[in-house]
Protein backbone atom coordinates (compact mmCIF):
# COMPACT_ATOMS: atom_id res chain seq x y z
CA UNK A 1 0.00 0.00 0.00
CA UNK A 2 2.73 2.47 0.94
CA UNK A 3 4.66 1.69 -2.23
CA UNK A 4 1.56 2.38 -4.32
CA UNK A 5 0.89 5.65 -2.49
CA UNK A 6 4.50 6.76 -2.87
CA UNK A 7 4.49 5.96 -6.60
CA UNK A 8 1.20 7.84 -7.05
CA UNK A 9 2.64 10.91 -5.35
CA UNK A 10 5.83 10.76 -7.44
CA UNK A 11 3.80 10.45 -10.67
CA UNK A 12 1.61 13.37 -9.62
CA UNK A 13 4.68 15.56 -9.03
CA UNK A 14 6.25 14.45 -12.33
CA UNK A 15 3.08 15.71 -14.02
CA UNK A 16 4.19 19.19 -12.98
CA UNK A 17 7.66 18.63 -14.40
CA UNK A 18 9.29 17.87 -11.06
CA UNK A 19 11.76 15.00 -10.75
CA UNK A 20 10.80 14.00 -7.26
CA UNK A 21 11.51 11.16 -4.93
CA UNK A 22 9.12 10.77 -2.01
CA UNK A 23 9.85 9.29 1.39
CA UNK A 24 6.85 8.65 3.59
CA UNK A 25 7.12 8.87 7.34
CA UNK A 26 5.78 6.27 9.63
CA UNK A 27 2.90 7.43 11.74
CA UNK A 28 4.03 8.22 15.22
CA UNK A 29 1.82 6.99 17.98
CA UNK A 30 2.10 9.49 20.78
CA UNK A 31 0.00 9.70 23.83
CA UNK A 32 -0.39 13.32 24.66
CA UNK A 33 -1.36 14.16 28.17
CA UNK A 34 -3.30 17.27 29.04
CA UNK A 35 -1.13 20.35 28.90
CA UNK A 36 -0.40 21.85 32.27
CA UNK A 37 -1.15 25.48 32.98
CA UNK A 38 1.31 27.50 35.03
CA UNK A 39 -1.49 28.25 37.51
CA UNK A 40 -1.63 24.52 38.30
CA UNK A 41 2.00 24.44 39.44
CA UNK A 42 2.98 24.34 43.08
CA UNK A 43 4.91 27.28 44.55
CA UNK A 44 8.28 25.56 44.14
CA UNK A 45 7.50 24.38 40.61
CA UNK A 46 6.45 27.91 39.65
CA UNK A 47 9.67 29.35 41.10
CA UNK A 48 11.66 26.84 39.04
CA UNK A 49 9.73 27.70 35.89
CA UNK A 50 10.19 31.44 36.46
CA UNK A 51 13.97 31.00 36.77
CA UNK A 52 14.05 30.25 33.04
CA UNK A 53 12.43 33.61 32.25
CA UNK A 54 15.11 36.21 31.59
CA UNK A 55 13.23 39.35 30.55
CA UNK A 56 10.50 41.53 31.97
CA UNK A 57 8.56 41.29 28.71
CA UNK A 58 8.48 37.51 28.86
CA UNK A 59 7.42 37.60 32.51
CA UNK A 60 4.67 40.08 31.69
CA UNK A 61 3.42 37.77 28.93
CA UNK A 62 3.23 34.86 31.34
CA UNK A 63 1.65 36.88 34.14
CA UNK A 64 -1.06 38.18 31.80
CA UNK A 65 -1.45 35.00 29.76
CA UNK A 66 -5.24 35.04 29.91
CA UNK A 67 -5.38 38.46 28.24
CA UNK A 68 -2.60 37.82 25.71
CA UNK A 69 -4.02 34.45 24.65
CA UNK A 70 -7.67 35.56 24.87
CA UNK A 71 -8.16 32.46 27.00
CA UNK A 72 -10.66 33.29 29.71
CA UNK A 73 -10.98 29.59 30.49
CA UNK A 74 -7.54 29.58 32.16
CA UNK A 75 -7.52 29.65 35.93
CA UNK A 76 -6.33 32.83 37.63
CA UNK A 77 -3.28 33.11 39.85
CA UNK A 78 -3.49 32.42 43.57
CA UNK A 79 -2.28 35.11 46.00
CA UNK A 80 0.89 33.08 46.66
CA UNK A 81 1.60 32.74 42.93
CA UNK A 82 1.12 36.48 42.39
CA UNK A 83 3.64 37.12 45.17
CA UNK A 84 6.15 34.75 43.52
CA UNK A 85 5.68 36.44 40.12
CA UNK A 86 6.13 39.89 41.70
CA UNK A 87 9.33 38.71 43.43
CA UNK A 88 10.69 37.57 40.07
CA UNK A 89 9.72 40.92 38.55
CA UNK A 90 11.73 42.74 41.23
CA UNK A 91 14.72 40.44 40.57
CA UNK A 92 14.59 41.09 36.82
CA UNK A 93 14.07 44.84 37.30
CA UNK A 94 17.01 45.07 39.66
CA UNK A 95 19.21 43.09 37.28
CA UNK A 96 18.22 45.38 34.39
CA UNK A 97 18.99 48.50 36.45
CA UNK A 98 22.40 47.13 37.43
CA UNK A 99 23.22 46.30 33.81
CA UNK A 100 22.23 49.82 32.72
CA UNK A 101 24.32 51.31 35.51
CA UNK A 102 21.35 52.98 37.20
CA UNK A 103 22.15 51.43 40.59
CA UNK A 104 25.27 52.10 42.63
CA UNK A 105 26.18 49.25 44.95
Amino acid sequence: MKRVKRVQIENYLRGFGLAASVALRKKQKRKLGPSQDFADLSAEELRGALRSISSLEELEGLANRKRHLSADHLRGWSAEQVKIIMERKVELSTRAEIERGDVIL
